[in-house]
């Protein structure tokens, strides 16, 4: 059996999750879809900014397939689900996924 020599007092908590269990995690709303054109859908969704905000949606992340670049996922920190949940099923929210060029039938999903 290996052993190793312990590790010098100030690396003994490297890789420790220091983020209590049920404790400080933001909620998140992530949403799946593909749209006709990447460049065209980013630019909506850059302008509609204040609605996210409004609806306590911040710090977007969005990830595209290696299969299909023009299929994205983001995913936001949401502070309060429930108006997340009331921005996803908002007409204005419809209307601007239209807009950017949906081509399918979003996926969203709330993470606590």
């Amino acid at each position: 059996m290996l052993q190793f020599p312990p590790l010098p007092g100030h690396l003994e908590n490297v890789g420790k999750c220091s983020i209590p269990i049920g404790g400080l995690v933001m909620p998140k709303m992530i949403v799946r879809h593909k749209v006709k054109d990447f460049d065209t859908w980013k630019k909506v969704f850059d302008s509609h900014k204040g609605a996210q905000t409004a609806a306590g949606l911040t710090n977007p992340r969005i990830f595209r397939s290696a299969d299909d670049p023009n299929e994205t996922v983001v995913i936001f920190d949401a502070q309060d689900i429930a108006r997340a949940k009331a921005f996803g099923a908002s007409a204005d929210l419809k209307s601007t996924m239209v807009a950017s060029g949906l081509v399918d039938k979003p996926d969203v999903y709330f993470d606590n």
